[in-house]
């Protein structure tokens, strides 16, 4: 019987948490809209406080988040809020992260493809990075789980073919049978580049303007490796992290150590639809 009540109270103590939280994500979600009407507002009237306004919409948007609420919709918002603030490197990482969860949607695509046009720096694609984005260009058309249900179906099918060809042999069975599982080995194949590559585990953004890269972790030890510091926006993968600092390639496969603090990792949590998401809007 203590038990059950300590039960009993404890469930009440979290539904009236979450209850609180909800009403918490809620007023932050009405403030940071209040933020970014204004921002345009004051955009319209040539204010100079409107980034600063725009970028304090971005931060509320990105503070429901850590009440638990990742959805899409608030990762474009932020990323938009942030473009118009001023804020490149982050209106990149809102946007990537907004990928992670919704890759196929188009405000996400077209806000990243003007995220990244801001960014300002071209760093050419090597060959395995080209290759890459040839075997998970379907990401922006065809939906994960719908590539998952096609590999479960192709797979099973392959199965049953092979085991009614052992009942009853048929010549016919056999091609079907080998097609069906070469067609669920490739989108298998496919499905693992893609968690490989757009996890966001080892994917990251540089936040931090004027950071200098370093041939190793150290900016007392270590020469500059290149002739420029890096602009926030620029798109890495970590290899290493080492005492503060980070060892990163870039997409043209060039190796070099950044400072930790000057590169925000993409991983984000699972998208949480708890909260209505609120509408999108165009940076233009």
């Amino acid at each position: 019987m203590p038990r059950l009540i300590a039960f009993l109270l404890a469930s009440a103590l979290s539904i009236t948490a979450r209850a609180h939280g909800i009403d918490q994500a809620e007023q932050l979600l009405r403030s940071a809209d209040a933020r970014f009407e204004a921002g345009l507002r004051e955009r319209e009237a040539a204010s100079s406080m409107a980034g600063e306004t725009f970028l304090d919409a971005a931060r509320t948007y990105e503070s429901i988040a850590t009440l638990g609420y990742s959805n899409p919709n608030l990762l474009i918002d932020a990323g938009n809020s942030y473009l118009l603030g001023g804020d490149i490197g982050r209106a990149v990482l809102c946007f990537r992260r907004a990928d992670l969860l919704r890759p196929h949607d188009q405000a996400v695509r077209s806000g990243l493809a003007e995220a990244r046009e801001r960014v300002q720096v071209y760093v050419p694609a090597s060959s395995r990075s080209r290759i890459i984005a040839a075997l998970t260009s379907w990401r922006a058309f065809i939906p994960a789980s719908v590539m998952l249900h096609g590999f479960c179906g192709f797979y099973i099918a392959a199965w049953v073919v092979a085991c009614w060809n052992v009942i009853r042999p048929n010549q016919l069975l056999r091609p079907i049978g080998v097609s069906l599982g070469l067609l669920a080995g490739v989108i298998g194949g496919l499905l693992l580049v893609e968690k490989g590559t757009h996890d966001g585990r080892r994917s990251g953004v540089v936040i931090v303007d004027g950071i200098t890269a370093r041939n190793g972790p150290s900016a007392v030890v270590y020469e500059p490796t290149f002739s420029t510091p890096l602009r926030p926006g620029v798109e890495l993968n970590v290899l290493e992290q080492r005492d503060g600092w980070m060892r990163v390639r870039l997409a043209d496969g060039r190796e070099t150590w950044l400072p930790s603090h000057a590169v925000e990792l993409v991983k984000t949590r699972q998208a949480q639809e708890h909260l209505k998401p609120p509408d999108t809007r165009s940076a233009a």
